[in-house]
């Protein structure tokens, strides 16, 4: 039970963290629009795009990668706790991206 809980503690930070990259990068997670556009950039992104965007010292940049490795973050949380047999929950912010991503 106590991993279970921590999981999902761990689910809450990172959502918090979402939130302050989605305000750096303007994502309006309730614009469907655009976290589309966002999931699908997301698919297509891998560890060459995320070390130029690291590297680029762009502000924007950067944060768009954070927010990139915090999803695959969350991705993992989600994973193992489904295969514990655990429902983890994500934020308003993890929902809205989570939703275009499973689209596509």
């Amino acid at each position: 039970m106590i991993v279970i809980l921590h999981q999902q503690q761990d689910a809450n930070l990172v959502e918090k963290e979402l939130e302050r990259y989605a305000v750096a990068i303007n994502f309006n997670w309730n614009d469907a629009s655009q976290a589309k556009l966002l999931a699908m950039e997301f698919k297509d992104f891998d560890e060459d795009k995320a070390q130029k965007f690291l590297s680029s010292g762009d502000r924007f940049l950067m944060s768009k990668a954070n927010f990139f490795g915090l999803a695959r973050t969350m991705l993992e949380l989600m994973g193992d706790g489904a295969k514990e047999g655990v429902h983890i929950h994500g934020g308003n912010v993890w929902k809205s991206f989570a939703k275009e991503l499973y689209k596509l």
